[in-house]
Formats: C-alpha cells, sequence, structure tokens
C-alpha cells in the first residue's frame, strides 16, 4: 500500500514535524488484542490495530488492507509483562496503576524514551506493522492533575516531544495517538490519525457493567477534539467504544453517533479480545 504523502513545516519549539495527509479510504476498523481470530476476521476491516507483541500472524487481502497498526504503550508497561525485566529496576518507574498491574512510566527520563524509541519501537514495527497505535499517554497526563501537580510538571510537553521525536525517528510509520486530547493542537500535524476512547459507551466495571458515558464527559473530549481539529483538519478521526451486552443496543448507538459527525467507529468488548462486526452493518 502506498503511504500518505507528507510535507514540511516548522512547528512550535524549533521543532519541525511531518505534516502527513488524511488516511483516504478508510471506512472501518477494528481493535483486537486477542491471538485466535485471523485475517478471515480482523481482515474484514480497512485498518486494524493488533497487540504489538502478543498478535496472530499478520497478513492483508488483495489490494493491501487491512493497514496494520501495531499497540505500543508510550507510558505505561505491565509488571509481569514482556518488557517488566527492561524496567524493573529503574528509577523511572512513577506510579503503580493498580486497575490494570501497570507501573506509569516516566516520560521526562531520557533513558524511558530511548529504550522505546531504540528498542521498543522498532522490535514491533520489524513484525510488519504499518504503523503503531500510541496508547496510555492519558494516563501521564492524569499524573499533573492532582494534588502533585507540582512533582510531575513538564509531563505534558515531554510528551509532545516524545510524539514529535517518534514522528521524526520513524516518518514512514502511521501514527494513531488514543486520546491525549489536551496534547492534541500541538502534535495533530505529526500523527495520522487520533482515537477518541470511551466518546459513547464504557464499562464501569462488574457491577455497573456497559454504560453511556457520562453527557459532560462526551462534550468535554468533543470540546478537546474540535480544538485539535483546528489544528489540522485533515486528521482522522476513530472512535473507540464499549458494548459486551448481547443485544449490541449500546453498540448501535455508538456507531451511530460517531458517524453522524464523520468518525470511524468501532465498538468492542472491554478487554478487546474479541471482534465486533457492529462497524461494518448498515
Amino acid at each position: 500500500m502506498a503511504r500518505p504523502l507528507h510535507t514540511r513545516k516548522e512547528g512550535i519549539c524549533g521543532v519541525v514535524p511531518m505534516k502527513r495527509r488524511k488516511l483516504w479510504g478508510i471506512r472501518n476498523w477494528t481493535c483486537y488484542y486477542g491471538a485466535g481470530c485471523g485475517v478471515e476476521e480482523y481482515g474484514r476491516f480497512d485498518l486494524a490495530v493488533l497487540d504489538g507483541h502478543y498478535h496472530p500472524p499478520l497478513a492483508r487481502r488483495s489490494g493491501g488492507r487491512p493497514l496494520l497498526l501495531g499497540y505500543v504503550s508510550t507510558g505505561e508497561v505491565e509488571e509481569g509483562g514482556h518488557l517488566w525485566p527492561w524496567v524493573k529496576e529503574e528509577s523511572f518507574l512513577l506510579k503503580k496503576n493498580g486497575r490494570w498491574n501497570t507501573w506509569i512510566m516516566d516520560v521526562r527520563d531520557l533513558r524511558w524514551r530511548e529504550l522505546l524509541l531504540g528498542r521498543i519501537i522498532p522490535s514491533v514495527l520489524r513484525r510488519g506493522f504499518d504503523g503503531l497505535f500510541l496508547d496510555t499517554v492519558d494516563s501521564c497526563l492524569g499524573l499533573t492533575l492532582g494534588d502533585e501537580e507540582e512533582q510531575y510538571s513538564g509531563i505534558p510537553l515531554a510528551l509532545e516531544g516524545l510524539i514529535r521525536e517518534i514522528r521524526d525517528r520513524f516518518p514512514r510509520a502511521v501514527l494513531a495517538m488514543n486520546r491525549g486530547l489536551p496534547l492534541l493542537p500541538a502534535v495533530a500535524g505529526v500523527l495520522d490519525c487520533v482515537v477518541i476512547e470511551g466518546l459513547y459507551s464504557e464499562y464501569a466495571g462488574p457491577e455497573k457493567g456497559y454504560r453511556k458515558v457520562p453527557r459532560e464527559t462526551r462534550t468535554l473530549l468533543l470540546e478537546q477534539l474540535a480544538r485539535g481539529l483546528e489544528a489540522d483538519p485533515d486528521l482522522t478521526v476513530l472512535t473507540l467504544d464499549y458494548d459486551g451486552n448481547e443485544e449490541r443496543k449500546l453498540a448501535r448507538e455508538a456507531v451511530s453517533f460517531s458517524r453522524v459527525r464523520g468518525f470511524i467507529p468501532y465498538v468492542g468488548n472491554y478487554r478487546l479480545d474479541q471482534i465486533f462486526l457492529d462497524a461494518l452493518e448498515g
């Protein structure tokens, strides 16, 4: 598949980002972190996000689709996971995220940045992915919102610089950023697409199950997105919502909500270990 064209323009802080074209022809997508479904399932979509390490065999249909993006966590590492031996004794582990059994990394630390840029991302791209799905940006940004804001100052600027450096080091990789919407006005020009996770529906835990996202949260996400699109109106917008119920009522509503706004939707269960076809129907 031909890569999107790009031109260069001066960015803030003297950084020269890669300005890239909208991902033409992407009508649907899936996000799947299992290994049991092969190209017969994920290949029905125009774009597929798979785990960057534990994934099914990578393959494409005739015509080069789907575009394949490998998951990369920019700001967290799973305790006991395949990356844990590389980081478990390092001082750039900031805080444990008990919900997911992960540790938030200090993106200001040059050792973590070089590990990410020099080893983790290249290992994903060598597997045959067309690009990267950059996750856990919000985990780092969230550290700056509490009582310890001063301790974690500099994280937003470090994240912005990290994303720009990923583009600089891997200019041919397709880049998707999951949320991180406060950064979007500064980095939209170096991304190919942004993903808004939990725009319409979410998983609220075993007691509450799947539910609509509170209206105020949805409004805030759309406002943040609008500011980012002012910086780059051609940025492709993907949405990732959740519904694990058999009737898939929330899924149908979420797909409709995104489509009417020009977004490209996908609705999975909260583990993202199955592939659902709601976004292909209708």
